[in-house]
């Protein structure tokens, strides 16, 4: 409107040189402790989930630009639980006897189907969701870091991804990715902040072929910036591990 071109990024190392010395004074938890902070390790699990027909999988060949924001969140919907089989045998193979796990997922018939499951093995874990009273969080929250019982929490990411320390974890798994990077970052660290003892292992799972991927690239792509600037940490970089489970 005004004759600016707002697409795309310009001058970020000057930006990132008028931070440094006019606004910024930014010190991170390892930088804080570095001398006995734990680590944190990235893995993408890729899993190979079969496409409910050939058509899908030729619609998804051609690319994501004639999809409708509705038919991107059907699709969404749709590959959690059809990756969901191939989620739960993974977690429940990684996790041993010494491991405390974090469940992130989005929809509610996923967490229902996990949920499930666990009842179904007769352990015990903590859920937080969206209908999760605000005032019982904190105490759901002392219930898993105390109770040595409890190993798991499942928890809904934009309801739980802050504001609550879930430091007995060691171990998180993202069985449904977001959109935006702070909020899958904001879930890491329940786990992974002051008060941790264990490394800490996060999982993302990732189906090939689906709408997985395009948000993963969505992901590198909107957090170029922010990394270049030194205002993030995230993600799937060099340093991230590739899994590959079926």
């Amino acid at each position: 409107k005004f004759g600016y071109d707002v697409k795309g990024k310009n001058y970020q190392r000057e930006l990132n040189l008028v931070l440094e010395k006019k606004i910024r004074f930014r010190r991170t938890k390892e930088v804080i402790q570095k001398d006995f902070f734990p680590k944190k390790s990235r893995h993408i699990v890729r899993l190979t989930v079969p496409p409910k027909a050939k058509s899908e999988e030729n619609s998804l060949q051609q690319g994501w630009d004639n999809f409708t924001r509705e038919e991107e969140m059907k699709k969404w919907r749709e590959i959690g639980e059809r990756k969901y089989s191939l989620m739960a045998r993974f977690i429940f193979s990684t996790v041993t006897e010494e491991d405390n796990g974090i469940i992130f997922v989005h929809h509610a018939e996923l967490m229902a189907r996990f949920e499930e499951e666990f009842q179904r093995r007769g352990i015990r874990v903590i859920k937080i969701d969206g209908t999760t009273n605000v005032a019982k969080r904190e105490a759901i929250c002392n219930q898993f870091q105390t109770d040595k019982e409890i190993r798991f929490c499942l928890l809904s990411i934009t309801a739980a991804s802050v504001g609550i320390t879930l430091t007995k974890a060691n171990l998180v798994f993202f069985c449904e990715l977001q959109w935006t990077p702070s909020a899958l970052v904001q879930g890491e660290d329940r786990a992974y902040r002051i008060g941790q003892c264990k490394d800490v292992s996060v999982y993302y799972f990732v189906a090939v072929k689906s709408i997985d991927e395009r948000i993963v690239r969505m992901l590198k792509k909107k957090t170029e910036t922010t990394n270049k600037l030194e205002l993030g940490d995230f993600i799937f970089g060099a340093e991230t591990k590739e899994i590959v489970f079926s």
